[in-house]
């Protein structure tokens, strides 16, 4: 705006804001919405005067007869900086994405584990792995994986539960709900998320026989293994991404439940281990690949081999898929 009073005084002033406002709540470092005013204030003031026309007639060797003029001018001016707040008093930047910097690999999906295969070079505790044959599984134990469907058997309006399970057999620690505050009691959760957590479940049974396990010794009248100490069980998956330095891999994170929730005999404890590194989809160790549809399908047992474990085919699987012709499913 600008103001004249008279011809020879004028005022004006000026104030200008900018404002910006981020996409998101979370903003970075450098990155801030602005939110900066300047203003300032500007006169002008002039006016003939005579008496300082006289006084400069008056200095040695001047003469003059013309009128003086005073001018005044003058101007004020202030930036005043600052930031966009969306909320509250002070306002938040980041300065990094420590979020997006985490990468994780979620192991909890049942369907990408494997019954795992002897694991190799550690004989003290898996001296059969050396073995070609049948005493290849010959101390592996019973190891149950799965999930708990939560939209059936944690149903709150109980229409799915099925009529043999109860809600006494859903509240044993075995089997029952696990909320995200149990294992983040201090994370925020917003309003309207479902709070369950999906687990892995994982069942250990150290008496029992495993898959592909024909040892005949150490086993009581009932099947059970007199030994249990001795045994184990495992599955592996694959790792699509292997350079944990480039994706920021660091440490394996998981939650395990107590196995002495009911007071058992604390003594009698077992050991867990993760191996990271090459893994063998052989697991009935031939050193071949058997694939059923590559079986022969007349009485001429044709382009097969034999192995400990049996009939392996030995030409090269080049489709996933069976043959259309019914003749050949008998």
């Amino acid at each position: 705006m600008e103001h004249e009073f008279n011809p020879n005084f004028i005022a004006g002033g000026t104030i200008l804001h900018l404002s910006e406002r981020a996409y998101t709540t979370k903003v970075n470092y450098n990155d801030e919405p602005i939110s900066n005013t300047i203003y300032g204030f500007d006169i002008n003031y002039q006016t003939e005067s005579q008496w300082l026309t006289d006084i400069i007639d008056k200095l040695p060797l001047i003469e003059t007869s013309t009128k003086s003029r005073i001018t005044v001018y003058g101007e004020f001016a202030r930036f005043i900086q600052g930031i966009n707040k969306d909320s509250g008093q002070t306002g938040t930047s980041y300065i990094d994405d420590f979020e997006g910097a985490k990468s994780t690999i979620d192991l909890r999906q049942w369907h990408y584990w494997h019954l795992a295969s002897t694991p190799q070079k550690q004989g003290k505790l898996f001296p059969e792995a050396s073995n070609v044959g049948i005493d290849y599984g010959k101390n592996r134990a019973k190891l149950s994986w799965y999930i708990i469907d939560q939209s059936v058997f944690y149903d709150r309006y109980g229409t799915l539960l099925p009529a043999n399970i109860t809600n006494d057999e859903l509240s044993d620690h075995r089997v029952r709900q696990i909320l995200e505050t149990e294992i983040f009691p201090n994370r925020d959760i917003q309003a309207g998320t479902s709070t369950n957590m999906s687990v892995l479940n994982l069942a250990y049974y150290p008496k029992e026989r495993g898959p592909y396990n024909y040892d005949t010794d150490n086993v009581n009248e009932d099947g059970t293994f007199d030994n249990p100490e001795d045994r184990w069980g495992g599955i592996m998956r694959a790792i699509e991404s292997s350079d944990f330095n480039s994706t920021n891999v660091e440490y394996i994170e998981f939650w395990m439940m107590d196995p002495f929730f009911e007071g058992q005999d604390q003594t009698n404890t077992g050991q867990l281990y993760f191996n990271l590194g090459d893994v063998s989809e052989d697991i009935l160790r031939d050193g071949r690949k058997s694939y059923e549809h590559g079986l022969p399908t007349d009485a001429d047992v044709i382009n097969v081999d034999t192995t400990v474990w049996g009939r392996v085919p030995s030409l090269q699987a080049l489709v996933n898929a069976f043959n259309n012709d019914p003749e050949t499913r008998k």
